[in-house]
């Protein structure tokens, strides 16, 4: 074989490598998502409102179903959920587990379960639940477009598994 024959080969191995597998830009979109999951965690922990509006979609249609009900629309969901009910505990700690992802082009759907750790009143209080996150992908961004999230199974944790 000779030299120009050997750089061709090289050249298109190099190519071919630097190319990202289905596999890899899968992996790439659930570390994305996982970001946003992680950044979902800390708004609820911390309240903060600029993080809270970045991470979730802009729009009418934006939804958040909890045990309370219903929210509608990204000011609701700040002025209901984060101010509301999680603004009564004056310490919070949400941490989840056992995520898992699912992404169909634009969109996604992460679920796991959660531990939130609160202290309101002076006295502490743990719940354990379950949560499904629906994502849809806007100018590159991986946005919240509704949350629905709720108890743990009455018959037990996470029977079935």
């Amino acid at each position: 074989m000779n030299k120009r024959n050997i750089k061709i080969i090289l050249i298109a191995l190099v190519g071919f490598a630097a190319v990202p597998t289905k596999a890899q830009s899968n992996l790439n979109q659930e570390n994305a998502i996982k970001s946003v999951i992680d950044s979902y965690m800390t708004s609820i922990n911390t309240l903060d409102e600029r993080l809270t509006r970045s991470i979730w979609l802009d729009a009418p249609e934006t939804s958040f179903i909890t045990p309370r009900g219903n929210l509608v629309g990204m000011d609701n969901i700040w002025k209901e959920h984060y101010q509301g009910a999680m603004g009564r505990s004056s310490v919070r700690k949400l941490e989840y587990y056992d995520l898992s992802v699912r992404v169909y082009e634009n969109t996604a759907i992460a679920y796991f379960y959660w531990i939130f750790n609160a202290e309101m009143d002076g006295s502490s209080r743990e719940t354990r639940g379950r949560e499904t996150i629906v994502l849809v992908q806007r100018d590159g961004q991986w946005k919240i477009a509704h949350i629905h999230y709720g108890s743990m199974p009455a018959t037990g944790e996470r029977p079935g598994t």
